[in-house]
């Protein structure tokens, strides 16, 4: 119960803000880089949904999100082989600037909550 309390209270924190202008839903795949070993990445998933939640002024914003995103790699040594997957909450915040010219860059934070990780290996 306690993983879910700081996301639960993270999105009725989005949800209460009255300066909400723009909501977007992202989803992706990709390959993460586990160290160590040897690991073969497989595809992982994150999908989030976030919104602007502050504007100072035009070229610049700050936005928040609240995503999830699955991860793992499988591994394979002489004496056995596995899978190790593990799944995060992700909160991202983040200080959006757009330049006039086309600039464009984002810097912030993206703390992630672990919900699971889980090693399946044989020998």
């Amino acid at each position: 119960m306690k993983k879910f309390m700081f996301p639960v209270m993270f999105a009725c924190l989005l949800c209460s803000c009255r300066s909400i202008e723009e909501v977007e839903a992202t989803a992706a795949a990709g390959k993460a880089n586990l160290v160590g070993g040897s690991y073969v990445d497989p595809l992982g998933v994150h999908v989030s949904i976030g919104a602007k939640i502050l504007a100072p002024n035009k070229n610049s914003s700050v936005r928040a999100a609240l995503g999830y995103s699955m991860q793992g790699g499988n591994y394979k040594d002489p004496a056995y082989t596995g899978t190790v997957k593990t799944s995060y909450i992700t909160l991202p915040l983040l200080y959006t600037y757009e330049s006039d010219k086309g600039f464009y860059g984002e810097i912030g934070l993206q703390p992630a909550l672990l919900l699971s990780a889980k090693d399946k290996g044989k020998t």
